[in-house]
């Protein structure tokens, strides 16, 4: 009976204190399609479709597709998805903002030879994903400042992209 009691008290104990923290940081904020996205929070543009800085305005007139890949060395085939994904979907109203998390010596390099179209920015302390209330890198379907919903997968489905855009 003790020995029950224990392993109770145990599994509680360890819930409490690991539930709810993500890959970007402990989760406080769960937003849902229909909400206003939140401002990315980042520390630097790596990349750029034009030559503006990235704002909250960003997210009006088109929809964004949020690709969060905290690690993108190394992983050149979701590179490779995704810039396939970018160029399918050029000249429609959606423009596509990669994430990243990963250490600027490791990362800037490797973008020299591997470039990623769209927006690149460097968030190394998660706070976009935790933002979005993200435990794990999904993707983010926003239009015209309202998220329309969540993908499970880093980078959503070119048919899931299609179905936002036809409403």
């Amino acid at each position: 009976m003790l020995l029950r009691l224990l392993v109770l008290f145990h599994t509680v104990a360890v819930a409490g204190f690991f539930g709810q923290t993500g890959m970007f940081g402990p989760v406080v904020t769960n937003p849902r399609a229909g909400d206003l996205a939140p401002d990315l929070v980042f520390s630097n543009v790596l990349s750029s479709p034009g030559s503006g800085a990235w704002s909250s305005s960003n997210f009006l007139g088109h929809m964004t597709v949020l690709v969060f890949f905290p690690d993108t060395t190394y992983n050149l085939q979701s590179v490779s998805r995704g810039n396939a994904l970018n160029s399918r979907f050029s000249g429609k109203p959606v423009q596509f903002v990669w994430i990243t998390a990963e250490e600027d010596s490791s990362l800037l390099p490797w973008l020299q030879e591997h470039p990623i179209q769209g927006w690149v920015l460097h968030d190394p302390f998660g706070g976009s994903g935790r933002a979005c209330g993200l435990e794990l890198p999904n993707g983010v379907i926003i239009a015209d400042r309202k998220i329309l919903g969540f993908d499970m997968g880093i980078a959503p489905e070119e048919r899931t992209i299609s179905a936002a855009l036809e409403g």
